[in-house]
């Protein structure tokens, strides 16, 4: 028997892993959800037990956690401030990681660093498209700069035909939100899902027209990298679907205003992780100098038979088989940057028909 991982969620996310982990032969896979009979026909078919979890009750989780070496988190809640599983995990030495984006959230999860230490665990955050695999496409090509000036990242939501009406409405709440951008150094407000740009993906995905998002990668890479300007926009391959979002995100602006208040909540923010969750491609373009000119090199990962959702969990899948296999040996609670090669993101990508493309 394999060390024993539990997966929080029956959503695509949590499937996808349960049923990687499950025919891994290091590892003793657990499904946990609120509703274990939904699920329990999908935990029979991989191999996996399923056991009933409510986040939210405390005696619950903790039968959850008993006897279990790490745990994966693909429903959240992923609310800055509410850290229900990793702060029961840090308190009782069971590692962690989870599949989050926005960078409340991860900034704030660095107040559980010093329990985890004490305990032994290891909690990781953001294992995911945002920032585990964007930092991994900028890390490949980081190191042929002398000096990084710009960081343009743009994501390609699967577009699966269904109603766009579903679409725009989980992601209302998110488009029109204030978000800042570092520019030439300094930086400005504006808001989510706007200030237009075209991307030219590899095919099959081809060109999109991109929308501002607020995620992780905005505050990190001008740290990370000293970048003077970062970006990162979301596009739909549907005009329809880019442009009611759009016009939603100018509603949502004008009744805040008349509101007093911000735009949005942060619960709404579930629909940006959704969407992030089903990107189909994803492209980092570098500029900056390379001995005396300036360079620009951009990356990009792309799904060519549209199985979206493996490249969003395709990090948290390459750690948990690494932990699984080699153990672990560091302790504390962060964002998953240095974790994770592009290579081993790679890996976990083989079995798909995707492919990283370069020029």
């Amino acid at each position: 028997m394999g060390r024993r991982i539990l997966v929080l969620g029956d959503d695509a996310s949590g499937r996808h892993i349960g049923a990687v982990l499950a025919a891994y032969w290091d590892i003793d896979c657990v499904i946990g959800t609120r509703d274990p009979e939904g699920t329990r026909e999908f935990a029979e078919d991989i191999g996996a037990d399923v056991v009933a979890v409510n986040v939210d009750d405390v005696a619950s989780l903790g039968r959850a956690l008993d006897g279990v070496f790490a745990v994966v988190n693909t429903t959240g809640p992923f609310v800055a401030g509410r850290y229900p599983v990793a702060q029961r995990c840090a308190a009782c030495g069971v590692h962690y990681v989870d599949i989050a984006s926005s960078h409340p959230y991860l900034s704030g999860m660095s107040t559980l660093n010093r329990r985890a230490k004490a305990s032994g665990s290891l909690i990781v955050t953001g294992a995911s498209i945002v920032p585990a695999v964007s930092t991994a496409l900028v890390d490949y090509v980081a190191n042929e700069f002398d000096r990084v000036s710009e960081i343009h990242t743009a994501v390609a939501p699967l577009d699966n035909g269904s109603d766009w009406f579903a679409t725009v409405r989980a992601l209302h709440g998110f488009s029109g939100r204030p978000m800042r951008v570092r520019e030439a150094g300094r930086w400005r407000y504006t808001f989510a899902w706007s200030e237009p740009a075209r991307v030219d993906f590899p095919e099959p995905v081809g060109r999109r027209r991109a929308y501002l998002c607020d995620v992780a990668d905005l505050a990190l890479f001008p740290q990370r990298y000293g970048a003077r300007t970062v970006t990162f926009r979301a596009g739909f391959a549907r005009p329809l679907v880019n442009y009611a979002m759009a016009l939603a995100g100018r509603v949502t602006r004008r009744h805040a205003n008349r509101e007093g208040r911000n735009a949005g909540d942060t619960r709404e923010l579930n629909g940006l992780q959704d969407m992030l969750q089903s990107t189909t491609g994803i492209q980092v373009v570098v500029r900056g100098h390379s001995q005396g000119r300036e360079t620009v090199h951009t990356v990009s990962l792309v799904s060519r038979d549209q199985s979206a959702v493996a490249i969003a969990c395709s990090p948290a899948l390459a750690l948990l088989k690494t932990w699984a296999r080699l153990g672990i040996a560091q302790a504390g609670a962060g964002a998953c940057v240095d974790l994770l090669s592009l290579d081993a993101i790679k890996q976990e990508l083989m079995s798909h028909d995707i492919v990283l493309v370069r020029s």
